[in-house]
């Protein structure tokens, strides 16, 4: 004679019908955490990698540098300070161009003449807008072509076309 209850009991841990007790059916899972936000991207427009920047359009060979920032959503973030760095930094910077810029910025913190001897609050100054002043939205217009170079979450958009190279 065949033992029905033991035949359902079995049919039910096998397969997991809802509602009996001794089902070894588990738990819904909980959902997954959502992803982390990803890093900001170290490709970004600072002011200082602004001054690295340059109109390449065939043809464009005059009044291409500094390429003027337009429509700019500007952006702090913070940096530690590195004197020695800074100094190290001031000989590269075009003073005159970096300073319009950072003019342009509505950004008026730096002296019109670089100092011979920069003090520590000066060099707080530059490290301010050379390093954490970032462009986060915006374009670089060429002064002397009028190419547009977009900037889309922080990254300048230096490709050419075909017919620009």
């Amino acid at each position: 004679m065949v033992c029905w209850s033991l035949v359902f009991r079995r049919f039910n841990v096998q397969f997991g019908v809802p509602g009996v007790t001794n089902s070894p059916v588990s738990p819904p899972l909980p959902p997954p955490p959502p992803p982390p936000p990803p890093p900001p991207p170290t490709s970004t427009t600072r002011l200082f990698t602004h001054q690295l920047l340059q109109c390449h359009v065939k043809g464009c060979t005059t009044n291409n540098f500094p390429l003027r920032i337009e429509d700019a959503e500007l952006e702090t973030t913070e940096a530690e300070f590195n004197e020695a760095f800074v100094r190290k930094l001031l000989p590269k910077l075009e003073w005159p161009a970096f300073l319009q810029t950072a003019y342009s910025l509505g950004i008026d913190t730096l002296p019109a003449e670089l100092p011979e001897n920069p003090d520590e609050e000066f060099l707080q100054k530059v490290h301010h807008v050379a390093l954490e002043t970032r462009v986060k939205e915006g374009r670089m217009v060429c002064n002397g072509c009028g190419h547009v170079y977009p900037i889309k979450d922080r990254i300048p958009n230096m490709l050419l076309q075909d017919n620009e190279v």
